[in-house]
């Protein structure tokens, strides 16, 4: 797993890698109205080239990005060899790859960003909200992040993201450790297995990945001049991951 803290990145430097980007890409860029909005897209698309290219022994600049049919991205031209998903938050950026090409999500949450906690209402199912009225009131956001980002790792594994309820799937405080629950018209829970930790004291990071792999384990933070120092041009630029 990679993650990129943006206040490290000098943003000049990208502006040149926006012709790597398809079409697509920039208009989806164009559409942020905040500039810091379009300048984690666009550090959030030369980071997965960048590492991406890297595994696939090809040249950054023919990595093709498709969406399934709710917007999850997997490469057209990988062969299939790995699996990867990204998630973003104020600050950070996560590409989390599972060699065996099996089933992963990441999400990450920014824990210093303002939530309204009525929200678990549409978000919670009704066993979730039952023990969160037992948490004290210091604890209550934690735990909805806690919730809330496991929720949103098992929602992007299978590709469905939004269009599973969040409500449909439940995450229960047991002896210390969360167990999953979920919707029977899904999949079966034991075909998942979680990891929940803290990214020093302002992210929330879960990740969901198919139970029969080895817990991901292979961290790295990536300092800007590794993604920007990247020779696209003659792709000669080596980092041992």
């Amino acid at each position: 797993m990679y993650f990129v803290f943006m206040e490290d990145y000098r943003f000049s430097f990208l502006k040149e890698y926006e012709k790597y980007l398809s079409v697509e890409e920039i208009d989806r860029m164009g559409k942020f109205v905040l500039q810091i909005d379009r300048d984690q897209y666009l550090l959030t698309r030369v980071m997965a080239r960048r590492i991406l290219s890297q595994k696939l022994g090809e040249h950054f600049s023919t990595l093709v990005f498709e969406n399934n049919l709710y917007g999850k991205p997997y490469l057209k031209n990988d062969g299939k060899r790995f699996s990867f998903n990204i998630s973003h938050a104020a600050g950070l950026i996560v590409l989390a790859i599972d060699d065996n090409a099996a089933t992963i999500g990441v999400d990450v949450e920014n824990l210093s960003s303002e939530v309204d906690l009525n929200v678990r209402e549409n978000v919670f199912s009704n066993e979730e909200l039952l023990l969160f009225e037992q948490v004290p009131w210091v604890d209550q956001k934690k735990y909805f992040f806690d919730l809330w980002t496991l929720k949103e790792s098992y929602m992007k594994a299978i590709g469905k993201g939004f269009s599973v309820a969040p409500k449909s799937c439940s995450f229960l405080l047991e002896d210390g450790k969360y167990q999953f629950y979920e919707n029977v018209m899904e999949s079966a829970p034991n075909e998942f297995s979680f990891q929940l930790f803290d990214l020093d004291p302002c992210y929330k990071v879960a990740l969901c990945h198919k139970n029969e792999n080895n817990e991901i384990n292979s961290f790295r933070i990536l300092p800007y001049w590794e993604v920007i120092d990247y020779k696209m041009s003659s792709g000669s630029y080596i980092l041992n991951i």
